[in-house]
């Protein structure tokens, strides 16, 4: 979900009327939602484990959506326009971050013993390549929402929506895929 973070410089710059160094910060508030996350939840274990991949899909969607509907709006940028934007940013971070652990944890549990060290050293491998291609998906959405069009600030109003609303599909079925597999893990304890 980090690749969402692409854009936000621009849009923070465009509509909300931040400084590229604002704008990059406020960006870099996902990674350190991330880290956040990764750091408050990597010792759980058991129930409190399935907890939060439960609840990260849930946590990340909201903020998605929040970004979707509030980031296309042409404000002034004060603080009051900002905060909501940098909350979403953590909460997105967080929500990866609180899952993150677990999930690398259990493709290593779920991989026969054999094969565990060329999956782990495997798991960075497919992170790279899935951010490339979400990368290079965001971008194509933002173009065809209107970012290159001569329509200034409404195009970018429009690609911002865009992009948030379809990267919220990934949460979104991750909300459903997640609880999906702990029924699945509760049936086999």
């Amino acid at each position: 979900m980090e690749v969402i973070e692409i854009f936000a410089p621009l849009f923070l710059q465009t509509l909300h009327h931040q400084g590229p160094l604002v704008a990059g910060y406020l960006s870099a508030l996902m990674a350190a939602g991330w880290s956040t996350g990764s750091f408050a939840g990597s010792g759980a274990s058991g129930r409190k484990a399935r907890r939060l991949l439960a609840a990260a899909p849930v946590l990340g969607l909201g903020a998605i959506l929040f970004l979707a509907w509030w980031m296309p709006h042409d404000v002034h940028g004060g603080v009051t326009d900002i905060l909501p934007i940098a909350m979403a940013f953590i909460l997105v971070g967080a929500g990866v971050g609180m899952a993150w652990p677990h999930l690398l944890s259990g493709i290593v549990r779920a991989t026969p013993q054999p094969e565990q060290g060329v999956a782990s050293a495997s798991l960075t491998t497919v992170q790279l390549y899935t951010t490339a291609i979400a990368a290079a998906v965001a971008g194509t959405i933002a173009n065809a929402a209107g970012l290159a069009s001569p329509d200034g600030t409404a195009g970018i109003q429009d690609a911002a929506f865009w992009v948030f609303a379809v990267f919220s599909i990934v949460p979104f079925g991750s909300v459903f895929l997640s609880r999906k597999v702990l029924s699945v893990q509760q049936k086999h304890k």
